[in-house]
């Protein structure tokens, strides 16, 4: 079961460009051959979530369309 965590929006997430390598990397060797390596949100988008009143910041889970792709889906509100 997943742990409660308050999440205020002031959580630090920075790490190393060398970390990244080190991670996306592994994702790759480890994803399937079609795996989507990454994806983007617009600017608009992202303005728009944390426009919210309750907003402190966004969550996201990869999900799998019925095209196989795998966007970026986020919970509603109020979780």
């Amino acid at each position: 079961m997943e742990k409660c965590v308050k999440l205020t929006g002031l959580e630090d997430h920075a790490i190393t460009l060398a970390t990244v390598n080190l991670l996306t990397k592994n994702y790759r060797r480890h994803a399937d051959v079609d795996a989507d390596w990454g994806g983007f949100i617009g600017k608009a988008a992202l303005q728009s979530l944390l426009a919210q009143d309750s907003a402190v910041g966004i969550r996201y889970y990869y999900g799998i369309d019925a095209d196989g792709r795998c966007p970026p889906v986020g919970p509603g509100g109020g979780r």
